[in-house]
C-alpha cells in the first residue's frame, strides 16, 4: 500500500492567491490591490502612488507623493510639498545658491508656490534675491570699522565700493571742523582754525 503524506494544503483568503501544501501559507496581499485604496491615491490632487510596504500587514498601506514633491501619509491621501532648495525641478534653485556661495531658502513649500525661492548672502554680506543669486554688498565699515567710531572725538567710516571683490578700501575721516583721513585706521584729525576763525583777520 502507498501511504500519501501531507497531500492537504493551506489556501490563504482573498485576494491572497498563495496556497502552501502540508504546512500553513505566508499570505501576502497588495493592499494598493484594491481598487478602492489605489483610488485615494490616483484621484488626490496631486496624483499619488500607492504603496503597501508589508505586503503580510494588513492597513499599512499608503500614499506616497511623486517626485520632485515629498509627503506620505497611511491609508489616506497625502499632504505634498516641494522644496524648491533642495528638490530638482525646473522651477527648482538647483545650484544657483550654493554655486554663488549663498544660502537658500524656500519660504513657502506648498505646491501651487514656485519660484519664491530666495538666495540670501553670507554674513558679513547682505543681500538677497528671488528665484536668482543676490548681488551681495560688503560694507567694511560694519566689521573693520568700528576703531573709528571708538576714537574720541569720534570719526567716521567711509567704504566707497562694497562688492565682495573689493576690500580693504575703508578708512576712517575726521569730522568737521577737523580734517584727516587715514585707509584701515584711525586717521590723526588737525584743526586750521585760519579756517574757521579766520574770518577775524580778513574782516578787519
Amino acid at each position: 500500500n502507498i501511504r500519501v503524506k501531507d497531500t492537504w494544503e493551506c489556501v490563504c483568503p482573498t485576494p491572497s492567491v498563495v496556497t502552501a501544501m502540508g504546512a500553513a501559507a505566508v499570505c501576502l496581499t497588495d493592499e494598493c490591490g484594491a481598487v478602492e485604496n489605489a483610488a485615494v491615491c490616483t484621484n488626490a490632487v496631486p496624483e499619488q502612488d500607492c504603496a503597501d510596504p508589508d505586503q503580510q500587514v494588513d492597513g499599512d498601506w499608503k500614499c506616497t507623493c511623486r517626485a520632485p514633491a515629498t509627503g506620505e501619509a497611511a491609508m489616506g491621501a497625502a499632504v505634498c510639498t516641494v522644496d524648491e532648495c533642495a528638490a530638482s525641478c525646473m522651477t527648482c534653485a538647483m545650484d544657483v545658491c550654493s554655486g554663488a556661495g549663498q544660502d537658500c531658502e524656500d519660504s513657502d513649500t506648498g505646491i501651487a508656490s514656485t519660484r519664491d525661492w530666495t538666495c540670501t548672502c553670507r554674513s558679513p554680506s547682505v543681500g538677497s534675491a528671488v528665484a536668482a543669486a543676490a548681488t551681495c554688498v560688503l560694507d567694511e565699515c560694519t566689521t573693520d570699522g568700528q576703531v573709528c567710531l571708538q576714537e574720541t572725538p569720534a570719526q567716521s567710516c567711509a567704504d566707497p565700493v562694497t562688492t565682495q571683490a573689493s576690500l580693504n578700501d575703508w578708512s576712517c575721516e575726521c569730522r568737521a571742523p577737523t580734517t584727516g583721513t587715514q585707509a584701515l585706521g584711525v586717521a590723526t584729525c588737525v584743526r586750521d582754525e585760519c579756517k574757521t576763525e579766520g574770518a577775524t583777520c580778513t574782516n578787519v
